[in-house]
């Protein structure tokens, strides 16, 4: 048969800087495989992909390695390292020994070609998008899709994140079998459970409490560093513009772009700062409660991120969590819950109360520290200007259009 036909016009948008198609490839008569990339630049020398090594092994990266075995300069560029260190594996468990030490956002897909084998996976937390479609066309050819974005008009599944997928082709009948291999398994240090038997504002004054505190400052000053320290040039952010008559009393007209966007998920996954917590400490207790913040983890790749960068990255930009860094998500997951939020304070203290503690000391943050949660639909009354009957589960007509059919999953907008 022939490469079947898809159009990756979708891809575009996502990557600015650079786009290419490298293939199709053929693996057995009947076996294709094409390689398509959109770069947006932000790091590195290199913007050009995929990353072809001299024995032919062929990578497609998309993220950013912020620590971890890969030692990263500020001018490196990631994904040039990552071909280096993959093209060293030679079986599935140096692949995933080397996925599993990588900390960042990222998703890839690497083909190693003396094993005819194609490998592809997302973070530990899924912080980068990575969909799969697997069809029958009109010829009965079988269409295998894996992409950031929907394209097509296929139905689409989001990859599990800590699983390495590997695709092998079976050379006897043209066809192949996927394996998904988990490189990490996810272990909670047992933290001796002792509910408290004082409030947290009485206990904020100790020195148990006092180094927590520091240090989860310390790590959260930290995660913010490495998400900024390898930001392209200050030209490169921006662009200029000045009026062709000089007008020195009216100054510089300028218009700044920028292409990351710093995000704020994850801080009430993990410090207990949506109202449905406060329903699950009132029917359960503190077990409850940290069993819910387990869950929250345990879903966010599925539920907020790959959709988060669907959204985002469709507008040429670049998203970046500090409070999923992995240093600090290991470091708020050994610590009691009580030490995070104390539920049993009144709303807008006693949730997120170890963020709002900082806000108050550290910053001087003294009202903002108080207010309540609020999406920002609510909170500033936009929702309700143009339809007060909407909900924030419904889906915005005025945002999408009959020929649109790149919804990138619902957004969940939740108080």
């Amino acid at each position: 048969s022939t490469p079947v036909s898809i159009d990756y016009t979708p891809l575009n948008a996502r990557g600015p800087d650079f786009q290419n198609q490298y293939g199709p490839i053929s693996l057995t008569s009947d076996l294709y495989v094409t390689f398509v990339v959109s770069v947006l630049a932000l790091r590195g020398y290199k913007q050009q992909q995929p990353f072809i090594d001299e024995d032919g092994n062929i990578l497609l990266y998309n993220g950013e390695i912020y620590e971890g075995s890969l030692q990263i300069k500020p001018d490196d560029n990631d994904g040039v390292l990552l071909s280096h260190h993959l093209k060293q594996c030679s079986n599935d468990i140096d692949i995933c020994n080397l996925i599993s030490t990588l900390e960042g956002c990222f998703a890839f897909i690497y083909f190693q070609k003396k094993t005819n084998s194609l490998y592809y996976g997302r973070d530990r937390l899924g912080r980068r998008s990575l969909l799969y479609s697997i069809e029958n066309d009109s010829q009965s050819n079988i269409k295998l899709i894996i992409s950031s974005v929907r394209l097509n008009h296929l139905s689409y599944t989001e990859l599990d994140s800590c699983i390495l997928h590997k695709l092998t082709v079976i050379q006897t009948n043209n066809t192949f079998k996927i394996d998904s291999i988990p490189y990490i398994k996810h272990s909670i240090d047992s933290i001796p459970f002792e509910p408290p038997t004082i409030l947290l504002t009485e206990f904020e004054s100790n020195s148990i409490f006092q180094n927590i505190s520091k240090t989860f400052l310390n790590q959260l000053q930290a995660a913010v560093q490495r998400r900024i320290l390898n930001l392209p040039s200050l030209c490169r952010q921006c662009k200029r513009s000045t009026d062709s008559n000089l007008r020195p009393i009216n100054g510089c007209q300028h218009a700044t772009k920028f292409y990351v966007l710093l995000s704020g998920l994850g801080a009430d996954e993990q410090l207990a700062g949506y109202s449905r917590h406060r329903t699950t400490y009132r029917l359960g207790g503190w077990k409850a409660l940290e069993n819910e913040l387990e869950m929250e983890m345990n879903r966010i790749s599925k539920r907020n991120l790959g959709r988060d960068d669907r959204v985002i990255s469709s507008l040429g930009k670049e998203v970046r969590f500090p409070y999923l860094d992995e240093q600090l998500v290991n470091y708020l997951r050994s610590i009691p819950i009580w030490h995070k939020a104390d539920l049993r304070l009144a709303r807008g203290i006693g949730e997120k109360y170890l963020l709002r503690y900082i806000a108050r000391h550290y910053l001087s943050l003294e009202q903002s520290s108080k207010y309540p949660k609020r999406a920002i639909q609510f909170g500033s009354r936009i929702a309700k200007l143009e339809s007060k009957k909407e909900k924030a589960s419904d889906q915005c007509s005025r945002l999408t259009t009959t020929n649109n059919n790149n919804n990138n999953n619902n957004i969940d907008d939740e108080e």
